[in-house]
Parts: C-alpha cells; sequence; structure tokens
C-alpha cells in the first residue's frame, strides 16, 4: 500500500501520547460487549405488529449480532498495542521495572479486586471468567512486550506480524474444545492466536509517530465504509461461527487487520471526529466497563428480578457499579502505578539481549 509522510487530516506530535478519540472508541468497545453480554433491548413485539413471526425473530437476531463482543475484543487489542507501543515506537528506551510496576499495578490491581468482589457473590468468578480470557492475554502481551520491542527493532515489525500471524493461522486451524471461540485454546494458545492482532496495533503507532500515513484510509468517506464493515462483520462472522466450521478462532483473525484499519482511520481524523465529541469523557471508565459488567448478572439475580425482563434496570445496575469501581478501584489504581513508576530507579531491557533498546 503506497504510503506519504504527510496527513491531510491529522499531524503527530512527537510528545504527544495521548489520542482523544481513543477514549470514545474505548468506551464504545466496552459497551459492544456489555451489550454483547446483557442483552439487547427486545424489538420483537413491534416488529411482529408489521411482519411475520419468523422475519420478526430473523431481525432480532440480527440486531444482537451486530453488538458481537469478540469483535469488540480484537479492536480492544489493536488499541492495547498502539498505546503500550505508542511511547517507544520513535526509538526510546524502556524502563522494563517501571513499565511491569506500571502495568502490574494499573491492570492487575483492579482485576484482583475485580475477582474478589465476583468470588462474594453467586456464580460471580463464573460470569466474570468470560472476560477475564482477554485480559489474561493483555497480561501476557505486557509481559513480552520487552522482547517483543528487542524483536521489532531487530527484525523490523512487519516480519514480526508475518510470522506470528502464520502461527496464528496454523493454531486456528487446528481442533480445540469449547465450540472454535477465540479462547478455545486455553490461556496460552489464546494470547498465541490474538498476539499478531496486538502487534497490529504496534504497527499503527509506529507509521503514526514515523509520519507515514495511508491517504485512502484518512478519507472521511473511507472512515464512513470502515464502520458500515464493522457493523457487517459482527453480523456474517456470528452467523459463520453458529452455521459453519469458519468459527471465530479463524474468522477473527481476518477480522483483526480490518479493525486496525477502521482505528488508524479514526485516530488520524481526529479533529473531525465526532465520536470524540459523544463518548470520549466516558472512555475513561472503559476498562472498569469492561471488567465489572457481568457482575450484574449475580447482582440481578439477588433482587429476583430477570436479565431477560429487566434489561434496562441491567443496564442501570451496570453504571452504576462501573461508577462505583472506577472511583473507588481503577482511578487510585492508575494514580498508584503512576507514583510506583516515579519512585523505582530506572532498570532497561538491555540486558535482555544484544540488541540495544
Amino acid at each position: 500500500m503506497q504510503t506519504t509522510n504527510s496527513s491531510s487530516n491529522y499531524n503527530y506530535k512527537p510528545n504527544n501520547t495521548h489520542f482523544e478519540a481513543l477514549d470514545a472508541l474505548r468506551f464504545l468497545c466496552a459497551f459492544w460487549v456489555v451489550l454483547h453480554h446483557l442483552g439487547v433491548p427486545s424489538l420483537t413485539p413491534i416488529l411482529q405488529k408489521f411482519l411475520s413471526v419468523n422475519l420478526a425473530d430473523i431481525i432480532q437476531k440480527v440486531f444482537f449480532s451486530i453488538f458481537n463482543g469478540t469483535v469488540a475484543v480484537m479492536a480492544f487489542f489493536v488499541i492495547s498495542g498502539f498505546c503500550i507501543h505508542l511511547s517507544y515506537a520513535s526509538g526510546k528506551k524502556i524502563d522494563v521495572k517501571a513499565f511491569y510496576i506500571s502495568r502490574g499495578v494499573r491492570i492487575g490491581l483492579p482485576m484482583l479486586i475485580a475477582i474478589a468482589v465476583a468470588l462474594a457473590l453467586p456464580n460471580g468468578y463464573t460470569e466474570i471468567q468470560m472476560v477475564l480470557w482477554s485480559l489474561y492475554c493483555e497480561i501476557i502481551y505486557y509481559a513480552i512486550y520487552p522482547l517483543l520491542l528487542i524483536a521489532f527493532r531487530k527484525f523490523g515489525i512487519a516480519r514480526c506480524i508475518a510470522i506470528s500471524f502464520s502461527t496464528s493461522f496454523i493454531l486456528s486451524l487446528t481442533p480445540g474444545p469449547n465450540g472454535g471461540f477465540f479462547w478455545t485454546y486455553g490461556i496460552i494458545g489464546t494470547a498465541v492466536l490474538g498476539l499478531p492482532i496486538w502487534i497490529l496495533g504496534c504497527l499503527l503507532a509506529e507509521r503514526i509517530t514515523k509520519g507515514e500515513s495511508i491517504p485512502f484510509l484518512q478519507k472521511k468517506s473511507t472512515r464512513i465504509q470502515l464502520r458500515a464493515l464493522i457493523l457487517f462483520l459482527c453480523v456474517a462472522t456470528a452467523a459463520l461461527h453458529s452455521l459453519t466450521f469458519f468459527k471465530y478462532k479463524i474468522s477473527m483473525l481476518f477480522v483483526g487487520p480490518i479493525c486496525a484499519a477502521w482505528i488508524y482511520s479514526e485516530l488520524t481524523q481526529e479533529k473531525t471526529n465526532r465520536l470524540r465529541a459523544w463518548f470520549g469523557t466516558l472512555g475513561s471508565a472503559s476498562y472498569s466497563i469492561y471488567l465489572t459488567h457481568k457482575l450484574t448478572v449475580p447482582l440481578i439475580a439477588l433482587s429476583s428480578l430477570t436479565l431477560e425482563k429487566n434489561w434496562s434496570a441491567a443496564i442501570a445496575i451496570t453504571a452504576a457499579v462501573t461508577c462505583i469501581f472506577y472511583f473507588l478501584v481503577e482511578k487510585p489504581a492508575h494514580l498508584l502505578a503512576k507514583k510506583l513508576k516515579k519512585q523505582n530507579p530506572p532498570v532497561t531491557a538491555e540486558g535482555l539481549s544484544g540488541a540495544k533498546l
């Protein structure tokens, strides 16, 4: 794909490590997962007034499939790789000790507290396990990132992506339990499967940092088309997973690059992006939304309500739990991570290999 060193819509500033559009994208992805797990409002009673029962049922299923949580997780992987690599894409040395402390406290501490809360609720741990698999993958990616950074700089990020994608594709074709879901191979296997998608986020960070723009992806019309394509893929991959051998463990390897293209398009058109204005403020709590929304299910059960008939109540409880968790747990953990990162003396990764970071 042809590249150029200038962008007509977005100019990256070397000292800028925050993109406001990312907050909006994080919130959208987190909310997508919430609706995937908690369901969507039923349109069937209204549709049946105008359509046949079968057609109304099909439309309802398509409406639910739009909120495909697995596709949202692929977008999260891309965003995570982008955010982690952005600070180092220009050649900056990595302080391994500070990096591990920051990521461990920022991500690990809220996760441990959420698990503790889940264990105190009936079936709470069973529910929260449905989101933990992706967080375990993230922890693995953080753990190996200093080594990945060495590989990027020694062999080139494109070669690393090619090797990783080849490995993941071969793995996806091997038999596995759990119905072919993306997490079918367990923690390590799933991390291997998702690694190339995570590294795609690192590639975006390098392109934007170095000013290597992709004009086609920076057109407003392309951004709109990519949004529509993502929605189509949500429905299509859900149908393929249910009806064919083309399970999520395979289809998401094709969806991941499209998610990367979409995210790149959103980031490089940030100045004209209404997503930032609509959802940016809520994005700061996206981790709390993602981590705690499944706790709504046991809380609904304790109140003797049913999730299917009390969708509005479930969303309200999710919002309340998210706010409480964000202000009492996630935000303090974020501040603590920053404080500990500054207090610890630097230890670089130069000792990890002969390659200089």
